[in-house]
């Protein structure tokens, strides 16, 4: 945004504002570090803002020929000024109007009369605002997404879910192993081996058996099956063993939880 305030309207309009200005001891050095442009209402003035394409616009809500609201719907409908943040002014406190404004895409409301740092406050925070999500979009997390509470890459969450459904599909089956992964997933055993550890930081092994023992707290939570039953649907064998995995992550049996549940 320019530094400089370019008026773009009528003399007598100039004098005006030079003079509610200096009224309400308004700081104008201070509002040119962020306001760039200044229109007057008109149809010429809403041609210049597809060109100038502004960081953001202030608007009055009572105003001649366009008010507010339709400016806003008019902005709103065209592709090149409807991603422009826009902010009312009105002297009106009239909580219908100002619903419609924001129903209408309106970033923000202020009644008058208002201190000029509260208006360069609330324009600071949006373009700040702006400024972060364009940050986030242009980073490495915006591809990012979550896993068990960790961010991760989007492709890595694909390739563990994926692993995961492989898990679950053949969690009874006695050739369920590393190596039979591998060759559902079409990877070497040492690049998948990374690939789990790299994720979950869990060797493979603990990654199948953590992936069992959620299974079996499904079931535990969702079904009347027996802790026997879920035990076998959930590849386990030996029940001691099914009782040490499972207090080893929710530090209570299964039949605990299944009690504590009720």
């Amino acid at each position: 945004m320019s530094a400089r305030l370019e008026a773009k309207f009528a003399p007598a309009f100039s004098r005006d504002l030079k003079r509610k200005a200096r009224k309400r001891e308004w700081d104008l050095a201070e509002l040119e570090a962020v306001i760039g442009l200044i229109l007057e209402n008109s149809t010429e003035s809403i041609e210049i803002l597809k060109h100038k394409r502004p960081d953001l616009i202030i608007s009055d809500v009572s105003m001649p020929n366009v008010d507010g609201l339709e400016l806003l719907k008019y902005l709103k409908g065209n592709e090149i000024t409807k991603y422009i943040p826009f902010v009312f002014l009105s002297f009106k406190s009239d909580v219908e109007q100002e619903i419609r404004g924001y129903e209408l895409g309106g970033d923000a409301y202020i009644s008058k009369p208002f201190h000029p740092k509260h208006l360069l406050a609330v324009v600071h925070q949006i373009l700040n605002n702006r400024l972060s999500l364009r940050d986030y979009y242009n980073s490495v997390i915006s591809s990012s997404d979550v896993y068990e509470g960790n961010t991760i890459d989007a492709d890595d969450k694909k390739f563990i879910v994926q692993l995961a459904g492989i898990i679950e599909e053949n969690m009874t089956d006695e050739n369920l192993s590393l190596n039979f992964l591998c060759d559902k997933m079409c990877v070497s055993r040492m690049s998948l081996y990374r690939k789990i550890r790299e994720i979950t930081q869990m060797t493979p092994s603990e990654y199948i058996r953590s992936v069992k023992i959620s299974h079996a707290t499904h079931l535990l939570r969702t079904t009347n099956m027996t802790i026997q039953e879920i035990m076998f649907c959930s590849g386990f064998n030996n029940k001691s063993y099914f009782y040490r995995e499972f207090a080893k992550i929710y530090h209570m049996s299964p039949r605990e939880m299944r009690e504590k549940e009720r």
